[in-house]
């Protein structure tokens, strides 16, 4: 019954987020591992050669990794920069990460493995609404204690559940969140 709940109040709050939740499968299960530091030395280094090839990119270190909590030890980069130096940067990029996995407008995703660690990458648009929320709630995990502490006890507590399980209960607790403007 809890679950049926959650799902309406989702279908409610984010019907686009919701349905797209079933594009995750109902059978392959999540894996929550104590953060590795050794994320951090591989965003160094990408962010040192993204420095370098592209040095007005604006780079996000964010998710699990970015907060030093656990999760499935990936690492979540947002790449952003104005839609004018958009293309500019994209083909930069494709020449580093290799040929994108999505391309929606100004929106361009990388899935990619770097020192045996899964990378997802978005180019995005500075102004996007997207980039703002990601942001925001990774900012107010990053100085919420009480509310991390809250995250982490929901991503420990949903080892060895369905990725659309996972993602629906992550988005049931982000949608639970004030943002402050």
């Amino acid at each position: 019954m809890t679950s049926l709940i959650r799902d309406i109040r989702l279908l409610i709050k984010s019907p686009r987020d919701y349905l797209y939740s079933f594009s995750y499968p109902g059978n392959k299960k999540v894996i929550i591992k104590p953060f590795d530091p050794g994320v951090t030395r591989v965003v160094q280094k990408i962010t040192a050669d993204l420095k370098i090839l592209c040095p007005g990119l604006r780079v996000h270190f964010i998710g699990s990794s970015g907060l030093k909590i656990a999760g499935a030890n990936d690492i979540d980069l947002y790449l952003s920069c104005s839609l004018t130096e958009f293309s500019f940067y994209l083909k930069k990029l494709q020449g580093y990460f290799g040929p994108c996995k999505k391309f929606r407008g100004n929106i361009v995703e990388w899935e990619i493995v770097i020192s045996g660690f899964p990378v997802d990458v978005v180019l995005i648009d500075l102004h996007n609404r997207r980039l703002r929320n990601q942001l925001a709630l990774y900012n107010l995990l990053k100085t919420d204690r009480k509310l991390k502490q809250q995250y982490v006890k929901l991503k420990l507590g949903l080892n060895g559940a369905s990725q659309r399980e996972y993602i629906r209960s992550r988005m049931d607790f982000f949608n639970r969140i004030k943002i402050p403007s």
